[in-house]
C-alpha cells in the first residue's frame, strides 16, 4: 500500500497525540497540585510554630518531599528542635519538629514559676521494672554509701514527684511496644546482664530542691519507689534525707 505525504503527516500527528496522552495518563497524579506547608519567616530552634510563621501552598505532588507537613493542623502545637532553625520559604520536615509534650522547651512553656525538669540515671530493672509512664507519681529515696562509724543512711528525699519520661541514652522511650503504646506505657525489656543498662528518668521538681538531688547523687544512690511502697529498717526509718544531706554541707541547703 502506498502511503501519501499527507497520510504520513497524519499518522505522525496521531502517534504524537497517543504518546502525549499516554504520558499525561502516567504522570497525571504526579502533576496534580497538592497542598504543602512552607515557612513565611525563619523559625529559630526551640520555638513554637505559630500560624503566622507558616502558610499552605499548592505545588505539583512530584515536587513535595516525603515527611513534610501538608496542612496547618500538621504543625499545630509543634516546636522546632533545639539547634535546628527552619529557613524562610522552606518545607517543614516533621522529623525536625516535636509535639509540645515531647519538647523540653514546650513542656517548660506551661510550667508554673519555680518548677523545673530534672533527669537522673537509673537502673530500669531496679526502678519499678522500668514500667513508668508520663504522669505517674513516685517517691524518691536516698541510700548513702557505707560510712564509718555511722554505716548506711536510708531516707526519703522527695515524695509525690510527677514523672515526665523514662528514656535511653538516645532519647528514645524505653521498650515502647505496639500494644503498650496504646496504653501509653513505657516498658523496659532489655536482657539482664552483669552490667546494668542505664535509663534516664525525667521528673518535675521545685527549683530550690535541685541542690539536694545533685548532692544525693554524689553521696549515694537515688531509688524511685512507687507511691504507697515503703522502705524501713530496724533503726526506725524512714528518715528525712534532706536533713542528713544538710549535714554534709558547709551551711544549709534551701
Amino acid at each position: 500500500m502506498k502511503i501519501t505525504w499527507t497520510g504520513a503527516v497524519g499518522l505522525a500527528i496521531l502517534m504524537s497525540v497517543l504518546f502525549a496522552g499516554t504520558g499525561l495518563y502516567l504522570f497525571r497524579d504526579r502533576l496534580t497540585l497538592s497542598p504543602v506547608v512552607v515557612t513565611t519567616e525563619t523559625i529559630p530552634g526551640c520555638t513554637r510554630i505559630e500560624a503566622s510563621m507558616v502558610k499552605v501552598i499548592r505545588i505539583p505532588r512530584m515536587g513535595i518531599p516525603p515527611g513534610t507537613a501538608r496542612t496547618l493542623e500538621d504543625v499545630d502545637r509543634l516546636w522546632t528542635s533545639c539547634g535546628y532553625a527552619i529557613p524562610k520559604n522552606s518545607f517543614v520536615y516533621l522529623a525536625h519538629a516535636l509535639p509540645e509534650d515531647e519538647s523540653v522547651t514546650g513542656i517548660m512553656h506551661h510550667q508554673p514559676s519555680g518548677l523545673r525538669l530534672m533527669t537522673i540515671p537509673v537502673e530500669p530493672t531496679a526502678s519499678l521494672g522500668g514500667k513508668i509512664r508520663p504522669g505517674d507519681r513516685i517517691d524518691l529515696w536516698f541510700v548513702s554509701r557505707p560510712q564509718k562509724p555511722s554505716g548506711i543512711f536510708v531516707g526519703k528525699l522527695f515524695d509525690n514527684l510527677e514523672i515526665v519520661s523514662l528514656q535511653d541514652a538516645g532519647g528514645n522511650e524505653l521498650g515502647r511496644q505496639q500494644d503498650a503504646a496504646k496504653k501509653g506505657i513505657l516498658s523496659f525489656s532489655a536482657p539482664v546482664s552483669s552490667t546494668p543498662t542505664l535509663a534516664y528518668l525525667t521528673f518535675r521538681l521545685k527549683e530550690t530542691d535541685i541542690p539536694y538531688v545533685l548532692l544525693a547523687e554524689q553521696e549515694g544512690k537515688l531509688l524511685p519507689v512507687a507511691r504507697g511502697a515503703a522502705m524501713s529498717s530496724a533503726s526506725g526509718f524512714p528518715a528525712d534525707a534532706k536533713a542528713w544531706l544538710n549535714t554534709k554541707m558547709e551551711g544549709s541547703l534551701p
